[in-house]
């Protein structure tokens, strides 16, 4: 993964980095978009296959995003930090 962070002078700075992959699966919950809640530093660039119409560029990236009634009257919040996830219910 790329990732591109504004440095003090405004300009991006280019940094791999490894990361994880996390696929969230709520039983019997109802459907949610997340929405994101604090946003991170920095974009996200996916290029999936060889075809530039899966091609995402400039994706935002979110330390916080939350899920909104996935089961009435239930959010849950989904939270990172440099190297944990935490997961809690509203």
């Amino acid at each position: 993964m790329i990732v591109f962070r504004p440095d003090s002078h405004g300009d991006s700075l280019r940094q791999s980095v490894q990361g994880a992959m996390l696929t969230l699966r709520f039983t019997d919950a109802g459907l949610s978009n997340p929405d994101g809640a604090i946003r991170s530093e920095g974009v996200f660039h996916y290029f999936r296959g060889n075809n530039p119409r899966y091609y995402y560029n400039n994706v935002p990236l979110y330390r916080q995003i939350i899920y909104r009634e996935l089961w009435p009257g239930i959010d849950t919040v989904v939270q990172g930090r440099d190297t944990l996830s935490k997961s809690t219910g509203n």
